[in-house]
């Protein structure tokens, strides 16, 4: 990982602890750390994209490098954009399952009052269901059509009367605890479970989570790059989408220790890192990722964007957990004075000189002292009036860095990297009807003998 520049050339961490950046915005993070990582970095990769700078950049050379590349942009206006679906990563293991069920839906329905609780409740044994149902697509969006539907109650019912014996015990229990609920508490359950869903029953983002293209529990195996593209006005909508793409993520790659199978490591590369939100998998993870062979690197403008939505003690788990802190030019009084203590202290010696109580003319009654005190090394104003060309490396048990940022425009070896963008599937509007004659026809041809990658996605975890 580049974390800057000397004389001497580029400064290069090995291994995989995390870096953390105090970037404000238009100081240069972009042009100085994002792109050049990306041109450099060998690994696999996830990108937090917003506007997909990134991907029009860098996609080309990772591309050539031998990677398979990704571009997961599920608010496309065109549907121009490969898709991931949470729900083909559940595990087939009956306990697991239901873990990754549950998952999913605290951080879709977080546990607040009675109507949250209940609809979660329902969420996971609908979701149980459409894994089982042989005939159904198992999506987000399906669980969506599934609660939308003319009669949801009489057709639930209809689930346990033809399906019971086949679908998860909990999948039964939390469909038959709705069902024996009063009308009006009913009616309650599936509006607050619908006002959740509603990100999923929009088209765009249906059809971008109704399949997956790649296998994140493979990229330790398989050398991958995923560009996540978000644009500034569905930042907040998408938080849910978000925290549950990432959650599976982090979780998938850190379940098991990396084996002689799995050479390679993956970086998280998070520009703008708290508009996700609060992500509660990377704020404890960071404390052992390093192990499983992840890397975070987490971009933030400043301490109170950390700390307002991590609150102190969460901003202080992400500062004592990274190896590499880094900082440009603070932008306000809080960051610097956080840099400056950071930096630590010098030993000065402080000159005083005493004279007699009374008037004196005699020199030689004067005395000089000089004393020891302690001085910071780098004053929080120093800190908001670093050049914009400079930046402060904090190196865990190693003394601070002054070094020069990077700037790939002006480097020949960033420059010959820069090569057009990877193409990017457009997806058709999602038809349930079509999906399902697809999902009979990879069937039969699997079967068949005929189509070597038409194996379902779904597999053991």
């Amino acid at each position: 990982m580049l974390i800057g520049r000397d004389k001497k050339g580029f400064l290069v961490a090995s291994g995989y602890q995390h870096a953390l950046l105090f970037a404000p915005t238009g100081s240069g993070k972009g042009v100085g750390f994002v792109i050049p990582n990306l041109l450099y970095w060998q690994d696999s990769v996830f990108v937090h994209d917003i506007k997909l700078e990134n991907y029009e950049l860098t996609s080309g050379w990772r591309q050539k490098m031998g990677q398979k590349v990704y571009c997961w942009n599920p608010a496309n206006p065109d549907g121009i954009t490969h898709c991931y679906n949470p729900i083909d990563w559940i595990s087939t293991k009956p306990g697991q399952m239901v873990d990754d069920v549950q998952k999913i839906a605290n951080l879709i329905m977080p546990e607040k009052e009675f109507w949250n609780n209940e609809a979660r409740s329902l969420f996971v044994g609908v979701v149980l269901y459409l894994v089982a149902a042989k005939d159904k697509i198992r999506s987000f969006g399906e669980v969506v059509r599934t609660m939308r539907s003319d009669d949801v109650v009489y057709n639930l019912a209809v689930v346990l009367d033809t399906l019971g014996n086949d679908i998860h015990p909990v999948a039964y229990m939390n469909i038959a605890a709705f069902l024996q609920k009063a009308d009006k508490e009913r009616s309650g359950v599936i509006s607050t479970m619908n006002s959740n869903l509603e990100l999923w029953a929009n088209p765009l983002i249906d059809t971008a989570t109704a399949s997956s293209d790649f296998n994140v529990s493979e990229f330790k195996k398989k050398l991958t790059t995923v560009y996540v593209g978000l644009t500034p006005d569905n930042l907040q909508r998408l938080q849910p989408l978000m925290q549950v793409f990432y959650q599976q993520c982090t979780e998938f790659l850190s379940r098991k220790m990396p084996g002689p199978d799995e050479p390679y490591g993956v970086m998280f590369m998070m520009d703008e890192f708290p508009t996700l939100g609060k992500m509660e998998q990377f704020m404890t993870g960071i404390a052992y990722f390093r192990g499983y062979h992840v890397r975070l690197f987490l971009i933030i403008q400043d301490t109170e964007q950390l700390k307002g939505i991590y609150e102190e003690h969460g901003m202080n788990s992400f500062l004592s957990n990274t190896t590499y802190r880094i900082t440009f030019a603070a932008n306000n009084v809080e960051t610097a004075n956080l840099i400056s203590q950071l930096v630590g202290n010098k030993t000065v010696d402080q000159v005083s000189t005493s004279k007699p109580k009374f008037l004196d003319f005699n020199p030689a009654s004067r005395s000089l002292n000089v004393s020891q005190t302690q001085r910071a090394l780098l004053l929080p104003q120093e800190v908001i009036g670093l050049p914009r060309d400079e930046q402060i490396i904090l190196i865990e048990s190693s003394p601070p860095i002054k070094s020069k940022k990077i700037k790939y425009y002006e480097e020949k070896f960033f420059k010959s990297r820069l090569l057009k963008a990877t193409p990017v599937p457009q997806q058709e509007p999602f038809d349930p009807r079509k999906f399902k004659e697809s999902l009979q026809s990879k069937k039969t041809n699997a079967e068949d003998g005929n189509d070597a990658n038409s194996a379902e996605a779904v597999t053991n975890q």
